[in-house]
C-alpha cells in the first residue's frame, strides 16, 4: 500500500497545472484521482487548490461548514 501521497479530483484546472501527472487509485474501488508531485510548494498548493475548488459545484447542503475554508490558503 502506497502512503504519503497527495491526491486531488483530476479536475480540469489540475490536469492543467500538472499536465504530466500521474493517476493514481487512492484505494481499491474509487476513481483514479491526479498525483501532486510538488507538495513543498507552497504557492503552488495553494493556487491549485483554490483553482479545484472554484471549479467544482457547489454543494446541495448549505450547512457544509468547510466550504469557506479554501478561500484563505494563498
Amino acid at each position: 500500500m502506497k502512503q504519503n501521497r497527495f491526491l486531488v479530483k483530476p479536475a480540469k484546472t489540475a490536469v492543467a497545472r500538472m499536465p504530466n501527472g500521474n493517476r493514481e487509485l487512492a484505494y481499491d474501488g474509487v476513481k483514479q484521482m491526479q498525483l501532486v508531485d510538488d507538495v513543498e510548494n507552497k504557492k503552488f498548493l495553494g493556487e491549485l487548490l483554490k483553482a479545484i475548488y472554484e471549479e467544482l459545484p457547489t454543494p446541495k447542503n448549505d450547512n457544509i461548514i468547510w466550504r469557506g475554508a479554501v478561500t484563505n490558503i494563498v
